[in-house]
């Protein structure tokens, strides 16, 4: 897929309280696999998924993995995108939905978010 400069493709929502990671070796590269609880909303289909593991860009994992190492668990509502690049064809991007609102767990999350997991 070629994207324009300006071009920006929203790919999906995902909201989720995490508990615990590991590190795992996949074909890319080493991935931080999250666990707890998950759920995301496909952009263009509607469709929503729901998850105990997690793959997110490193670039998305990591901060929450460093917060993770500070907490029981994180929340979090990632808005998931991929944009141009110089270097490459492409980059995912995760914008950030919430503020850290104190500790929910994700029925609590999802009823404070009610409009998010829509597409």
């Amino acid at each position: 897929m070629m994207l324009d400069k300006n071009d920006e493709i929203k790919l999906c929502r995902v909201v989720g309280v995490t508990n615990a990671t590991d590190s795992k070796e996949t074909q890319y590269g080493v991935g931080i696999v999250l666990f707890g609880e998950f759920e995301a909303v496909n952009l263009e289909s509607g469709e929503i998924l729901s998850s105990r593991k997690l793959f997110l860009p490193t670039s998305m994992s990591e901060p929450l993995k460093a917060e993770l190492n500070k907490s029981d668990y994180v929340q979090f509502a990632l808005e998931i995108s991929i944009v141009p690049n110089d270097s490459m064809i492409y980059e995912y991007v995760g914008t950030p939905l919430i503020e850290n609102e104190g500790k929910k767990l994700l029925n609590e999350l999802k009823t404070t978010l009610s409009g998010l997991l829509t597409a």
